[in-house]
C-alpha cells in the first residue's frame, strides 16, 4: 500500500486472502472509500509480502518481488518489477535483485530512489541493500548493516534525511524479532537507544510527515502480535496511548497526506492467522506541542501536550504524568 500524491489516493495491490490465497486485485482508497480500480491489461501475478512505493520522480507506482505460489502449490518468491500509472500495470526490464518476500522498502524523497533492503528467498535471509531509480536496480554499498533483514520495519525520515530501521529476524521462523533501531544515510549505524520498542519482526514504519516522525506499529514476537505504537523523533522512542484495538503482523501503514494522517490497513492476527480488511487511522495525541499546528484533528495544545479536550477545567491539567493527553486533577499536597 502506498500513497500517490497526483491523484490523492492510496493505491493497494495484491495480498493474500484467508484462504492463503495471494491476490492479484488493485484497489484505491480516497475519502469516499475503497473503490477497485479496474485496470487496463493484464495486471501483475498475484503476491503477497512485496514492496510496492510511490516514484515521485517518475509519477508512478513501483512494485517488487514478494512471495506466492507455484501451479503446484510449491512456494516461491518473485523478481520482477512492475510501474502503475494511468491505471495500467507496465512490466519494467531490467536486471533485478534475486527474487524475494519481506524485504523493507522505502523512498528516499531527497536521493529520488527506492532503497531497499533484506528480505529472505524462503531459504536464506538476503542481508543486502538495493536501491531503484530511472528504472534500474543497482546494489548499494552499505559496510556494516543490521543482522536481521528478515521483515524489519523502515521508513525516510524526511526532517533528518535518513532511513529509519527497526526490528526484523534472522531466521526464515519467528525467533523473537529484533529490538535495535539503526540509522542509514549512505552508511549504516545503530543508534538504538536505551529504552525502545521491545524486539519483532513484520511491523510497519512510515513517516508522518506533518508531525515530523517516524510512527512504527505492529509486529510479531515469537507468534504473539504486537498491538503498541511507537514514535521515532529522531532521537529516541516514545511509546504513545493510542490503542488500536487489534494486533496484527504485516499489516500495510501509509502516511495519506491529504489527509494528514497515518492509516493502517490489512495484516493478520499471527504468523498463520486470519487476515483482517479492517482500516485503522492514527490519531497522534499525547505528544509535546507549543500550538494546535503541531497536533492531529481533533486534539488541541494544552499544558505542552496534543489534548483530548480544547481546555481544562480549574484544578485539571492535560500533563499529568499518570494519564498525559486528557484533563485530569491535578494531585494537591
Amino acid at each position: 500500500m502506498a500513497y500517490d500524491p497526483g491523484s490523492k489516493r492510496v493505491v493497494l495491490f495484491g495480498g493474500e486472502a484467508a484462504s492463503a490465497t495471494p491476490l492479484d486485485d488493485t484497489w484505491a482508497l480516497t475519502a469516499q472509500g475503497w473503490s477497485q480500480t479496474s485496470v487496463s491489461g493484464a495486471p501483475p501475478p498475484a503476491r503477497f509480502a512485496a514492496v510496492l512505493a510511490y516514484d515521485t520522480k517518475a509519477a508512478q507506482m513501483v512494485l517488487y518481488g514478494g512471495g506466492s505460489f507455484s501451479a503446484s502449490s510449491m512456494p516461491l518468491v518473485l523478481d520482477d518489477t512492475w510501474t502503475f500509472a494511468g491505471g495500467a500495470w507496465t512490466p519494467v526490464a531490467t536486471g533485478t535483485p534475486k527474487g524475494r518476500k519481506l524485504a523493507a522498502a522505502a523512498w528516499d524523497s531527497d536521493g529520488q530512489r527506492l532503497v531497499m533492503f533484506g528480505g529472505t528467498d524462503d531459504q536464506f535471509f538476503l542481508a543486502e541493500m538495493w536501491s531503484y531509480q530511472d528504472k534500474v536496480w543497482a546494489p548499494l554499498s552499505a559496510g556494516t548493516q543490521p543482522s536481521e533483514p528478515i521483515g524489519p520495519a523502515m521508513a525516510y525520515d524526511q526532517a533528518r534525511r535518513k532511513l529509519v530501521l527497526f526490528g526484523g529476524n534472522a531466521l526464515t521462523i519467528d525467533n523473537g524479532g529484533a529490538e535495535r533501531t539503526w540509522t542509514f544515510d549512505g552508511a549504516w549505524k545503530d543508534v538504538s537507544p536505551d529504552l525502545g520498542p521491545p524486539r519483532r519482526t513484520r511491523a510497519q514504519a512510515v513517516y508522518d510527515a506533518r508531525r515530523r516522525r517516524v510512527v512504527l506499529y505492529g509486529g510479531s514476537h515469537l507468534g504473539f502480535t504486537r498491538s503498541d505504537t511507537w514514535e521515532w523523533d529522531g532521537v529516541a522512542w516514545t511509546r504513545t496511548s493510542a490503542a488500536s484495538g487489534f494486533a496484527v503482523v504485516g499489516c500495510s501503514l501509509v502516511y495519506d497526506d491529504s489527509l494528514g494522517r497515518v492509516l493502517a490497513f490489512g495484516g493478520a492476527s499471527g504468523e498463520n492467522g486470519t487476515p483482517t480488511n479492517a482500516l485503522w487511522e492514527y490519531h497522534g495525541w499525547a505528544n509535546a506541542c507549543a500550538s494546535d499546528a503541531a497536533c492531529d484533528t481533533p486534539f488541541h495544545c494544552v499544558d505542552g501536550l496534543c489534548c483530548q479536550q480544547s481546555m481544562c477545567a480549574v484544578g485539571e491539567a492535560c500533563n499529568v504524568p499518570a494519564n498525559p493527553g486528557t484533563c485530569t486533577p491535578v494531585a494537591t499536597p
